[in-house]
């Protein structure tokens, strides 16, 4: 059953960082909002997806997005889900952060969990505040790296179609055909697959293949195994998934499997 929460008020915390713990039910949605702050969602397990500005970006396991200052978003939980997430106050004289999926480096995962059990009136000058300020520094470094390929996934209006987007978010791995999505959607066929392209200006099965991608990019880059995405994604056969992931981003699976960064605090 749909639930809807309140958005989280961040914005009045007494420091320029806080953390948060949340454990969501699938379904639970977090209605359009914004803040003043930036907000980086770190999923410790689960799936959920964030639509932002008429795109939907997949958040799997392990995996992080990062929100700038005052960009309304939504934030659905498409199963269970263990959340962690960092406020941080942008000084306004800092160029504007851009959305997206984020990697977590091994140090900024170990710092957000070294500051879930700190106050929200942290203490100034010793060794709460140092943990802060290095998460807010470990963020702005790995925001500032090369971006990397990933597609963003549109979203329709039509609240049929809505729904049946997020029902294929939850269950990827489904092998979803056009007669599939338009029986859920409560469409015949052909107006369905015109209706879907009007809305998100591309196919069906392009838009299936984005939301795919977009999560196996997200695993991968998270330090997941090639075999176990391919899997996630509804391929029995890795060197199909491979194939595919090549064709529609020009690199392999391989290009996102990067070693773990791990930095030293000078």
């Amino acid at each position: 059953m749909e639930q809807v929460a309140t958005p989280f008020d961040c914005d009045g915390a007494p420091r320029p960082v806080m953390i948060r713990v949340a454990d969501c039910p699938s379904l639970l949605t977090y209605p359009p909002h914004s803040h003043h702050r930036a907000e980086l969602v770190y999923v410790r397990s689960g799936t959920v997806c964030v639509t932002i500005d008429g795109a939907m970006f997949i958040v799997p396991s392990q995996c992080a997005i990062l929100i700038a200052p005052d960009t309304v978003h939504e934030v659905r939980m498409l199963s269970d889900a263990h959340l962690l997430t960092t406020y941080l106050a942008v000084p306004r004289d800092k160029p504007g952060l851009a959305c997206g999926n984020l990697l977590v480096s091994d140090l900024l995962r170990e710092l957000m969990h070294a500051a879930v059990d700190l106050p929200v009136a942290y203490d100034r000058g010793g060794r709460e505040e140092r943990i802060m300020d290095l998460i807010a520094e470990e963020v702005a470094w790995l925001t500032a790296q090369p971006d990397t390929l990933t597609l963003q996934t549109p979203v329709p209006t039509n609240p049929r179609l809505v729904r049946l987007c997020r029902e294929i978010l939850r269950e990827l791995d489904r092998g979803w055909t056009i007669d599939d999505a338009a029986e859920v959607a409560g469409m015949g066929r052909r107006t369905f697959t015109r209706a879907f392209k009007r809305e998100v200006g591309i196919s069906f099965n392009t838009w299936r293949s984005r939301a795919r991608l977009n999560a196996a990019v997200c695993r991968l880059k998270a330090g997941a195994s090639i075999t176990s995405v391919a899997l996630e994604a509804g391929y029995s056969n890795p060197s199909a998934f491979a194939t595919m992931f090549k064709r529609c981003l020009g690199v392999p699976p391989s290009h996102f499997q990067i070693a773990r960064t791990v930095r030293l605090a000078s």
